[in-house]
């Protein structure tokens, strides 16, 4: 099919599959392909169609349907009417560790290093830039990294001297983090573990000068933000630092009124099934004055940094919003 081809051309040219992965996914998305095409589905014939697909199977889907809402193709019942259904059935799915390891195991080295490590892109540099800018890791150091990913702001700590570690529950994120600081020849002077930060992390008491947690706490529920937090503030020191980088909750919140009147008029939208723990200022800053903590809150926006600057639309209207936090004691 010409709409699988072209996915999977677009997945190889940023670098996120090889030229010799294209025909494993293409043979999985044709079977897929080949069941939404032939005939009007129920909703019981799609979730027991989707339930015989191995992991790997089922997160492909999730990333073509992505890519077909972001292209928004011109597609005839009852391929457009399936593919509503098998949306719906995808998104209500759990969050899982695994949703994380299929992701970067679908991702090559090579595109984490374009992304996070030596970012071509210029909202991710602005990403690296303003983050780093705020967490300003010196040489001694110690640094923790939550929810790092595949290591971004482990590695650039520990560039630039700090002993960093990093935290994260997905296994293969971690895995593709000490191959890539290794790579890059900081691997001696980082230490990565699996852990859910959530619940525990796997530190003694006052260990930690400062903590980064960027684009994490949006993956999470209320509750684990709180304990979370509190976790954090456990293992840092005194007067020790927090950077915290998300997405805008409020901004979010309006491209989900706008997604969703765009879908009466039939209209497909992309939307991100991991993303379900968005917060705004307000709720989020209530929590960190229950536990005793004072912060500086910035506007950032790493697409269009104009809109971060404008006074009275910039809450409502910024991608990123970043909190610089103190502990007290």
């Amino acid at each position: 099919m010409e709409i699988i081809v072209k996915f999977l051309d677009d997945l190889k040219e940023k670098g996120i599959i090889s030229a010799g992965e294209v025909e494993t996914y293409q043979k999985m998305l044709n079977k897929f392909w080949n069941f939404v095409a032939q005939q009007k589905l129920t909703q019981k014939e799609i979730d027991y169609f989707l339930k015989l697909e191995n992991e790997e199977s089922l997160f492909l889907i999730d990333y073509f349907i992505q890519f077909l809402e972001n292209i928004n193709p011109r597609l005839e019942s009852p391929v457009s009417d399936n593919l509503e259904v098998v949306r719906k059935i995808v998104y209500k799915r759990p969050i899982i560790p695994q949703d994380y390891d299929l992701r970067i195991a679908l991702q090559s080295l090579q595109f984490q290093i374009d992304s996070y490590y030596e970012p071509k892109n210029l909202s991710f540099k602005r990403r690296k830039e303003k983050v780093l800018n705020a967490l300003d890791p010196k040489p001694g150091e110690k640094i923790l990294d939550v929810g790092c990913g595949v290591g971004t702001f482990t590695y650039h700590s520990a560039k630039v001297g700090a002993q960093a570690w990093g935290v994260d529950y997905s296994k293969k994120s971690i895995e593709a983090a000490k191959i890539l600081c290794n790579k890059f020849g900081v691997g001696s002077k980082i230490e990565f573990v699996t852990c859910d930060a959530a619940k525990k992390l796997p530190f003694e008491n006052f260990f930690f000068d400062k903590i980064v947690t960027a684009d994490f706490i949006e993956h999470i529920t209320d509750q684990q933000k709180e304990k979370a937090i509190k976790e954090m503030c456990r293992v840092l020191k005194p007067f020790g630092l927090i950077i915290i980088f998300t997405p805008n909750g409020f901004r979010e919140a309006i491209g989900f009124i706008k997604r969703k009147i765009e879908r009466l008029f039939k209209k497909n939208v992309l939307e991100t099934r991991l993303h379900f723990g968005l917060t705004n200022r307000f709720k989020f800053e209530r929590l960190l004055e229950r536990n005793g903590l004072e912060f500086k809150r910035t506007y950032a926006d790493i697409g269009r940094p104009f809109l971060a600057k404008i006074p009275i639309l910039k809450e409502a209207f910024s991608f990123n919003i970043l909190w610089m936090i103190r502990k007290k004691i």
